[in-house]
C-alpha cells in the first residue's frame, strides 16, 4: 500500500499518495464569493480538484466547462459529469436523467477562472504583499531588481515572469497540483528554485497555484510581471494587488490578430493593473503618459507630476486680455512656481533613492537582460 502523506497549508488539510495530490473541500466554500445559479445538486458535497482541460479531469474533481475557439466542453457535460463532483457552465447542458453531479451557472465561465482557482488555493494573494510590474520593456528587469532589494531588506520574496515561478527552495511547501511542474536550483539567486513558466504570467490556475507555493514556503512578498495579455485574459483577475508599477509603452509592440485589435486596447489592457491595485507608481518621462492615464479609472493613483502639470495648464488656458494686469503677473509666478514644483518632485525621488539600490540595479539589469 502507498504512504499516505498529510500537509496542513492554510488552515486546509491536503492529502496524497505519492505524485496525486488530492484536496478536500465544500462546494459551497468554493462558490462563496461569486454569483451563480445552482441548476442542480447539493452543494455540501465536496470536491477533491479543480480543472478546466477535460483531458485533465479527475474523479472528484470540480470542471469549468468553456465555451473556446475551438471547442466547447459544454457539448461533453454528460461525459464530464460521470467524473465530476461539480460542473460550472455558462448555458443549460444535457445530462443523464439520473445524474446527480451539482451543476451551477455562471454569467461567464471563462471570467470565473481566476476567482475559482483563487478560491480553490484558499486566495494566496491576500496573505503576501504583490507588486504587479506592466509595460513594453524593462518588466523582467524591474521585478528582478524589485526582488532583489526586498530581499537584501530580509523578506522572502518570490517573483513570477520571464525567467519562471522563483521561490525560496524547498520540497515542503508542495500544494495540490505542484507535483506535475519540476523545479530547478536558481543560479541567480542561491537557496531559491525556479519553476518554467510557458507565459510571462501564467493561465489563472497555476499563477494561484505558485501564489499558494509561496505563502507556504514562507514569502512575505511576490513581484509578477503582468503582460497585457494577461490582463487581457483576465488571468490575475483576483490577485489583490498592493502596488502596480507601469514602465512605458511602445506603440508598436503587440498589436496584431492574435493579440491586440488596435494601440488603444494595449493602453486599455496595461491600465488594467493600475485599476486593480491599491497603489500605482508610473513613468512620468513616457512620451505617451497622457494617452495611458485617460484609462486609469481611479483618480487617486494619478501621480502628483501629473496633477501639477494639469494644473499648469489649466492656468495657461485663461485669456490674459481679460485679467487684471496685477492678477495675470501673480498667477504667472504661481505658474513658475508650480513648473518648478514639478521639476523638482520628478527627480528628487531618484536623486535619493539612487545610491542606496544602485547595486540591486545593475544586478536586476544582468538578470533582466538574459531571457530564457
Amino acid at each position: 500500500m502507498k504512504e499516505t502523506r498529510i500537509w496542513i497549508v492554510a488552515d486546509r488539510q491536503y492529502r496524497g499518495y505519492e505524485r496525486l495530490r488530492v484536496k478536500i473541500m465544500k462546494i459551497s466554500e468554493l462558490l462563496q464569493r461569486i454569483d451563480y445559479t445552482v441548476l442542480q445538486g447539493d452543494l455540501s458535497e465536496e470536491i477533491t480538484g479543480i480543472c478546466h482541460d477535460n483531458r485533465m479531469l479527475q474523479k472528484g474533481d470540480a470542471f469549468i466547462c468553456i465555451s473556446g475557439a475551438r471547442f466547447d466542453t459544454h457539448t461533453m457535460a454528460g461525459e464530464l459529469a460521470k467524473k465530476a463532483a461539480l460542473l460550472v457552465v455558462e448555458k443549460p447542458v444535457e445530462l443523464d436523467a439520473d445524474c446527480k453531479t451539482a451543476v451551477v451557472q455562471v454569467a461567464s465561465t471563462r471570467d470565473i477562472v481566476a476567482a475559482l482557482a483563487a478560491a480553490f488555493y484558499g486566495y494566496p494573494s491576500e496573505k503576501v504583499v504583490c507588486i504587479g510590474i506592466t509595460g513594453s520593456k524593462g518588466k523582467t528587469t524591474c521585478t528582478h531588481m524589485m526582488a532583489d532589494i526586498l530581499r537584501a531588506a530580509g523578506y522572502l520574496t518570490g517573483t513570477i515572469g520571464t525567467n519562471g515561478a522563483i521561490m525560496p527552495a524547498g520540497c515542503d511547501h508542495a500544494v495540490w497540483g505542484s507535483d506535475k511542474y519540476s523545479c530547478a536550483p536558481c543560479n541567480e539567486t542561491p537557496g531559491y528554485d525556479c519553476y518554467e513558466l510557458n507565459n510571462t504570467t501564467p493561465d489563472p490556475m497555476e499563477l494561484q497555484m505558485y501564489l499558494a507555493m509561496m505563502v507556504k514556503a514562507g514569502c512575505t512578498h511576490v513581484v509578477l510581471e503582468v503582460s497585457s495579455q494577461g490582463m487581457k485574459q483576465k488571468r490575475v483577475a483576483t490577485v489583490d494587488f498592493a502596488y502596480a508599477v507601469w514602465t512605458n509603452i511602445e506603440t508598436g509592440d503587440h498589436i496584431g490578430p492574435n493579440e491586440h485589435k488596435d494601440f488603444e486596447e494595449y493602453l486599455y489592457c496595461k491600465a488594467m493593473l493600475l485599476n486593480q491595485s491599491r497603489r500605482a507608481y508610473v513613468n512620468c518621462d513616457d512620451r505617451h503618459l497622457d494617452a495611458f492615464m485617460k484609462y486609469v479609472t481611479n483618480m487617486k493613483l494619478y501621480p502628483l507630476q501629473v496633477i501639477l502639470r494639469d494644473i499648469l495648464i489649466s492656468g495657461q488656458s485663461v485669456d490674459p486680455s481679460s485679467m487684471d494686469p496685477d492678477a495675470l503677473e501673480i498667477m504667472k509666478q504661481i505658474a513658475r512656481t508650480i513648473k518648478y514644483g514639478v521639476m523638482i518632485v520628478s527627480s528628487l525621488p531618484v536623486l535619493i533613492m539612487y545610491p542606496f539600490v544602485q547595486k540591486y540595479f545593475v544586478k536586476g539589469v544582468m538578470i533582466g537582460s538574459v531571457k530564457g
